[in-house]
């Protein structure tokens, strides 16, 4: 018996309309896939049909998991230093008592005091120092000997005030009672003194003149009398005589400097010829002439005249 036709003759077979709707379903499953596995299609499914805020990626969320992590260790470990540090200065301030606490360790001992260390001195040095401290005194070697609360001085000094002096200054000194003074004045300690000092400025001012190197080779003579410097040599440059003068003139003790024994090279130098000395004759005595009394001449008298008879 054949199939009774339907009503409408241009309606599509039902075969054909389940296959329709099969394959609308097959397309639909694969956009949804393609859509889940692109970040736009992971953020449009997780946002839903209501329109909810969307959810991050799963990398985003990862790193913003492992920073809480990690921010909640780093608070952890700051509250377990800060109560460490609550917790010592709380047993140090209070140690614990009762049992299981371990004995507080006994202070170290304190190191023994050390005696006071005595300053050294003498009536001796103390003598010598009040003597260079008084400048009558300062250029003299003076020796000074303790016989218990007596004190001998020995020495040169140019006079019999500088003598005096001595044994004043040493009488301030205390513990001493009573100066022997066998200091010896002589006049000539201080021609004995000036003549060491201008010995010592002659070695200075050549030190300095070997320490420049413009000076070291100009070969100039050095000597010194009452702290008067003269120079005496040869030079090309004229500023060569003034730098040894400025040099010079820095030694301590020096009063003046003289450069006239300095001359350039190529000058001609007239040296004074020595004055000749009259000649004496041998055997004779030389006797002085004395001077010559003008010789009165007489007085003429006038002539007579004679009478005629």
């Amino acid at each position: 018996m054949s199939p009774k036709p339907s009503l409408d003759d241009n309606a599509p077979p039902q075969s054909h309309v389940t296959g329709a709707r099969f394959s609308i379903r097959v397309a639909a499953a694969l956009l949804t896939l393609l859509i889940a596995g692109s970040p736009s299609g992971s953020l449009a499914a997780d946002q839903g049909p209501a329109g909810a805020a969307s959810k991050e990626p799963p990398a985003a969320s990862h790193q913003k998991e492992s920073q809480k992590e990690k921010d909640s260790h780093k608070e952890k470990d700051s509250q377990k230093e800060s109560e460490g540090k609550a917790s010592s200065g709380s047993a140090e301030k209070h140690p614990a008592s009762g049992e299981g606490s371990a004995p507080a360790a006994p202070p170290p001992p304190e190191p023994p005091e050390e005696p006071a260390k005595k300053a050294l001195g003498s009536v001796i040095l103390t003598a010598k120092l009040a003597l260079m401290a008084d400048p009558r005194l300062f250029p003299y070697e003076i020796e000074v000997e303790i016989d218990g609360a007596r004190a001998v001085l020995s020495g040169k000094v140019a006079s019999a005030e500088e003598q005096l002096a001595a044994t004043e200054v040493v009488q301030t000194v205390p513990s001493i009672k009573e100066v022997v003074n066998k200091l010896v004045a002589t006049p000539d300690v201080k021609a004995a003194l000036a003549k060491h000092a201008d010995e010592l400025i002659t070695q200075y001012v050549k030190d300095r003149f070997a320490r420049s190197e413009t000076l070291k080779t100009s070969g100039f003579e050095v000597t010194c009398q009452n702290g008067i410097v003269s120079l005496k040599g040869e030079t090309r440059f004229q500023v060569i005589a003034l730098e040894a003068a400025q040099a010079a003139r820095q030694v301590p003790g020096v009063k003046a400097v003289n450069t006239a024994g300095v001359h350039l090279a190529g000058t001609i130098i007239k040296e004074k010829e020595p004055e000749k000395e009259p000649a004496k004759e041998s055997g004779k005595e030389s006797s002085k002439e004395l001077p010559k009394e003008p010789v009165k001449e007489p007085k003429k008298e006038p002539a007579k005249t004679k009478e005629k008879d």
